[in-house]
């Protein structure tokens, strides 16, 4: 803002980019991004405080405190799509959410350096590719398969029926759920191959679950344990809302 503006006129500005800000709408959805996640009493009772002075500027900033558990509205719109895959493959859905929340925190158009896409992000020619063929028995075309990853109901079908894989086909040799479910998070962050190769040669039967918890812990890269702990936290959350 100019030094010379009265306060009046800098909480008008900051009032009016801040609600640009709020009314910005999901390209998908159509819904406001911040909708139900910001309290109007926050946003009428706005501070606004001087951060800094720059030359003949002076920076103001405003903060509004984001509702306690920020993902549940976000969630609530897609529980029928998950109440589907439930039924579809048993996997439970605080399973499913924690996921969606590690990897885009409920956004259905984001998208990652790497190139992985919406919700669930999938990488269009590794994960999505599989569940593709795995679903309809063909190869994709890339660009749809691309687009359809934008698609909340799409995105999150072929990426619970790549869990499902990773569960069946990857490592169906562990019969424990809970001991598969450690190994189906890690690879879903690093790749079935290379979780598959940390855990070859152990003694899975005779290991007990917090044993191969710290195992994958130390034997992961640093991105995948702290994506197995998260994880595993969401769930906890999850299964007391959605069980």
């Amino acid at each position: 803002m100019n030094k010379n503006e009265s306060k009046n006129t800098v909480e008008e500005k900051v009032k009016k980019q801040l609600k640009k800000t709020v009314e910005t709408k999901d390209e998908y959805t159509k819904k406001p991004i911040l909708d139900n996640l910001i309290s109007k009493k926050d946003l009428e009772n706005l501070k606004i405080k001087k951060e800094k002075e720059e030359k003949d500027k002076v920076i103001y900033t405003a903060k509004i405190p984001i509702i306690k558990n920020p993902f549940l509205e976000k969630a609530k719109q897609y529980i029928p799509i998950v109440n589907n895959i439930k039924n579809k493959y048993g996997i439970p859905r605080p399973f499913i959410l924690s996921i969606i929340q590690k990897e885009s925190s409920f956004l259905p158009r984001a998208k990652s350096r790497s190139g992985a896409l919406g919700l669930m992000q999938l990488i269009p020619r590794y994960a999505a590719t599989e569940a593709y063929i795995y679903l309809y028995n063909r190869k994709p075309n890339p660009m749809t398969l691309a687009n359809e990853l934008y698609n909340p109901e799409k995105n999150i079908l072929y990426g619970s029926t790549y869990i499902y894989l990773l569960h069946a086909r990857y490592f169906k040799f562990e019969k424990d759920y809970a001991k598969r479910k450690y190994m189906v998070i890690a690879s879903y962050n690093m790749g079935p191959i290379a979780i598959s190769k940390r855990v070859r040669g152990l003694n899975l039967e005779k290991m007990d679950l917090k044993s191969l918890y710290n195992y994958l812990l130390s034997n992961t890269r640093k991105e995948t344990s702290d994506y197995l702990k998260k994880v595993l936290n969401y769930e906890k959350e999850w299964n007391k809302i959605f069980p």
